[in-house]
């Protein structure tokens, strides 16, 4: 069985790459969301 110490501080490692993980997708769609409105407003200009 793995000692309580080790899993304790490979879930901290799992959570903590999944935290950096879910930011770095969540600033994808943030500046994918700015570019598709920056495109939709620079069409919609007269």
């Amino acid at each position: 069985m793995i000692p309580t110490s080790q899993n304790d501080a490979a879930s901290s490692l799992n959570s903590l790459f999944t935290t950096s993980a879910a930011v770095r997708c969540a600033g994808a769609i943030v500046l994918l969301t700015l570019l598709w409105l920056g495109i939709f407003w620079a069409v919609s200009l007269p």
